[in-house]
């Protein structure tokens, strides 16, 4: 007999199994700033440096959170957005209001230079099917 608890851990497992098979495309990170400007950047392994530097922040991508889960970054300035997949698969840190998106494949570390005109929270998030429904969801807090 199934139990709802097993049921539910069915379903998850199906979901799981329906965002790997949507993950792919090629080796390059893409990035996205708010013009809509996209450019390829070099991912790099995983390693180096926790990003400590002004105008850059490190965000990590594991199955299925961020960390940090709330990042905060001064309006108008540039800031370099390091995005490390810590993760199995592919992830994305896209933020739709200011139309922005850094991807990486598992293991790789991907970079973008992100400038927010105007102080607010934006809601940042893997738009990899099904990861923002997993948990995958964050807040920008720019000041």
């Amino acid at each position: 007999m199934r139990t709802p608890r097993m049921l539910a851990m069915l379903g998850l497992l199906l979901t799981a199994a329906v965002a790997l098979g949507a993950c792919g495309g090629d080796d390059a990170d893409q990035a996205s700033s708010g013009g809509g400007q996209t450019e390829q950047t070099e991912q790099t392994e995983q390693g180096g440096d926790d990003g400590g530097d002004e105008g850059a922040v490190r965000i990590e991508a594991t199955e299925f959170a961020f960390s940090p889960g709330d990042v905060t970054i001064k309006a108008g300035e540039p800031t370099t957005v390091e995005f490390v997949n810590a993760g199995s698969v592919e992830h994305d840190f896209t933020v739709d209001d200011i139309d922005f998106k850094v991807t990486a494949a598992a293991a790789k570390t991907g970079t973008g230079e992100l400038t927010v005109p105007e102080a607010g929270e934006y809601t940042f998030y893997c738009s990899v099917p099904g990861h923002r429904e997993g948990g995958m969801e964050g807040t920008l807090v720019v000041e």
